[in-house]
């Protein structure tokens, strides 16, 4: 919080903002002056259906069902897949990142992200193992921020940050 006003006087801005999940909201509203404007919606997209429809169908046969669903989802990606022959694992954000931030910018009200900010958020993080993957190598056009989480006997992945040029 003392970082966010620190910032934001330096920069003569009237506000900051940020996402919490549900855990830290309660802190972040009640103790850090914090106020909820909207919610943010999640999507999901399953790629392995066989533990939603063993949970909900208590009937022999739902494993060879679940299977039989996740071959067809992947035939359906298959067909539809784009070119990802330039896709890149990120090990570090550099420089290149910096540029790409300096293209990528939607509006006037956006959370800064250069290799600054982006490798404190994702590659410190003590508590989650993120995986960053870019496409274009020499000159990045975007990135993707994701990492996995294990919840009610589900691995749920999870899209924490997606950049791209939209020159491009």
């Amino acid at each position: 919080s003392r970082m966010v006003r620190t910032e934001g006087e330096k920069r003569k801005l009237s506000f900051g903002y940020g996402f919490a999940i549900e855990s830290t909201k309660e802190i972040s509203v009640k103790y850090l002056g914090y106020k909820v404007v909207s919610p943010v919606r999640r999507v999901m997209k399953i790629i392995d259906p066989t533990p939603y429809i063993e949970r909900a169908v208590k009937i022999p046969g739902t494993r060879l069902l679940g299977k039989s669903i996740r071959r067809l989802i992947k035939i359906r990606e298959e067909i539809f897949a784009g070119d990802d022959s330039n896709i890149f694992k990120v090990h570090c954000f550099d420089s290149r990142f910096d540029e790409l931030w300096k293209s990528a910018r939607f509006g006037r009200i956006m959370a800064v992200k250069n290799s600054e900010y982006l490798n404190w958020r994702y590659f410190k993080c003590p508590t989650v193992k993120y995986e960053v993957f870019a496409k274009d190598e020499i000159v990045p056009q975007g990135f993707i921020v994701l990492h996995t989480a294990f919840e009610n006997n589900i691995r749920y992945g999870i899209i924490d940050d997606l950049i791209w040029n939209t020159d491009k």
